[in-house]
């Protein structure tokens, strides 16, 4: 079994796309997540990751595509979501001040790169 990050892992589509030296890439991930009713929910989603940085993975979900660009960033079992143009944070989990405040800078930096992630994986060609 392959892991990544301690997760299981199935390659379904190799490289989408690449965008400088960054790679789209379509992976399905297998996990089971904790709520905070203490219930264990088992889902199986696709989920294309745009960025790696330090310890955060920035991805979306291929099932956003009818909401504003925007991306999701993890780090372990935390989460949070930003808005793209402008920057903004959506929601979060888990994660202090200090760290949404960081992550927000890191999505500014990246910006643009998510942006056209964003959009190459979302629009259907004509």
């Amino acid at each position: 079994m392959n892991t990544q990050e301690g997760i299981p892992t199935e390659v379904i589509h190799g490289t989408l796309s690449r965008i400088g030296l960054i790679r789209v890439s379509l992976i399905r991930v297998s996990r089971t997540e904790r709520h905070n009713t203490g219930d264990a929910k088992r889902y199986t989603d696709c989920v294309p990751t745009v960025h790696r940085e330090g310890p955060y993975r920035f991805f979306f979900y291929s099932a956003d595509r009818n909401e504003p660009p925007h991306v999701h960033a993890e780090r372990d079992a935390n989460r949070a979501k930003f808005w793209l143009q402008p920057v903004r944070l959506a929601w979060s989990g888990g994660l202090g001040a200090a760290e949404l405040k960081q992550l927000e800078r890191l999505v500014i930096v990246r910006e643009q790169l998510f942006v056209r992630a964003w959009n190459e994986y979302f629009t259907v060609p004509d």
